[in-house]
């Protein structure tokens, strides 16, 4: 099993190459070792969000970092708004061309959405469809940890990092066809 990381710029608008943004490569594709989660989490807690994605960019960018791996996953953390170069609706059809690319790679995409609160603080119709209009064996599932009551896995005491804890486990219990990702004396893994 491997794990790697890409992102979103900071300021995408200030990749040389291409104007309609793009998305960086921090953590290739690895073995995953103790160090190497460690790194990753480190990693992912120091992202922020900065407005602008170039989120289509990302997937793409995530896509390029698998070699021959039998088993394709992608988690995308994100308001699930492709803002760069331009807003993109869910008929658009750049979103078709993704779904395409992820389907001609044999790659799942899990999404977690997060943003500010609101009925509008994630785009939930996007990341649904990027997660469900697939391929029966290569869907995801789609989390919305900035909203109580959403997601019927996470517990009526709702915090967005107990959420985010939550949705990993989830994610976890169905990659590794597990029954839970609790240890005997019930602590998350």
């Amino acid at each position: 099993k491997n794990l790697g990381i890409a992102v979103f710029p900071a300021l995408p608008w200030s990749c040389e190459i291409q104007k309609d943004g793009c998305a960086q490569t921090i953590n290739p594709m690895t073995a995953i070792t103790p160090a190497a989660i460690d790194d990753a989490i480190r990693t992912i807690n120091c992202l922020t969000a900065q407005g602008y994605t170039p989120l289509f960019k990302g997937i793409d960018t995530a896509l390029q970092l698998f070699g021959q791996e039998k088993r394709k996953t992608i988690l995308l953390l994100s308001d699930g708004y492709h803002n760069f170069p331009f807003n993109i609706n869910t008929n658009d059809v750049t979103v078709e061309s993704c779904l395409h690319r992820l389907d001609q790679n044999e790659a799942a995409l899990y999404s977690i959405g997060f943003g500010g609160y609101g009925p509008m603080a994630v785009n939930h119709s996007l990341l649904e469809k990027l997660t469900k209009k697939r391929k029966k064996h290569l869907e995801g599932k789609f989390y919305d940890i900035s909203q109580t009551g959403f997601n019927p896995d996470i517990s009526k005491i709702h915090t967005p990092s107990l959420a985010l804890t939550r949705a990993y486990n989830s994610i976890l219990t169905t990659l590794l066809n597990l029954e839970t990702t609790a240890e005997s004396n019930g602590t998350l893994l």
